[in-house]
């Protein structure tokens, strides 16, 4: 059956010599799956986690202030309050 399927014969599983292409082709690839094996050491250093600063807790809304609308003040004073100053000569 397996011979049907891969087109080989009956002795496909026998063992060669792997060509120095697929060698070097696997001692480059070795590091990266090394690189993907190793788990890190996630635990902080006893001296990083003395020197966090406490936790506390701050609503959201805490600096929140009200603003209603009012009655608009008149626009001519309120240009010239901000409008730059007129240099003196």
């Amino acid at each position: 059956m397996f011979a049907l399927i891969f087109g080989r014969p009956a002795g496909f599983l026998r063992l060669r010599t792997p060509s120095p292409l697929r060698l070097a082709a696997l001692a480059a690839y070795l590091p990266f799956l090394a690189g993907c094996a190793v788990r890190p050491d996630l635990t902080p250093p006893a001296a990083l986690a003395q020197t966090a600063a406490p936790v506390s807790y701050k609503p959201v809304l805490s600096g929140y202030v009200a603003q209603r609308p009012t009655e608009p003040k008149p626009w001519r004073e309120r240009n010239d309050s901000v409008a730059p100053q007129e240099k003196a000569r």
